[in-house]
């Protein structure tokens, strides 16, 4: 997997449409602690269809979900589910999750090869309970 990080920066709008075009994958991040980060994903949900394929997956992830949420779980999860989206709650700071959205993102794509006919030459299976994601293996 190639992981692009473009931060939200508004300053490099005009050279990110590039990384989407081709993505097979799209995580919009907002931090939960400020309503205007989840206000703003409408806008760069909009952005990145214009350039991404239709088939690309898309997952919205809550960060910081060990602090004090200005943005309910109920309604995060209300929003991604009328786009069709993933929700998943992260604390990076906490490293909740964080592995989760990674492994989900590369087993759906997996599954997605597979239903195509697509050959690997990589391995053949992704391994999602291993030793770190055990004690939190319910996330996926």
């Amino acid at each position: 997997m190639q992981i692009w990080d473009t931060a939200g920066q508004e300053r490099f709008r005009t050279i990110i449409t590039g990384y989407y075009r081709g993505a097979d994958a799209v995580i919009f991040v907002f931090d939960k602690t400020v309503r205007g980060t989840f206000d703003h994903i409408d806008d760069w949900i909009e952005e990145v269809n214009k350039y991404s394929s239709e088939k690309a997956m898309k997952i919205i992830v809550g960060n910081k979900s060990d602090m004090e949420a200005e943005v309910s779980l109920t309604e995060a999860q209300n929003k991604a589910c009328s786009l069709g989206f993933r929700y998943i709650d992260a604390s990076a700071k906490s490293d909740v999750n964080v592995s989760c959205i990674f492994t989900s993102i590369a087993s759906e794509l997996v599954k997605r090869s597979k239903s195509l006919g697509i050959i690997s030459c990589g391995p053949e299976k992704i391994l999602l309970n291993s030793e770190s994601n055990k004690k939190k293996a319910w996330c996926c």
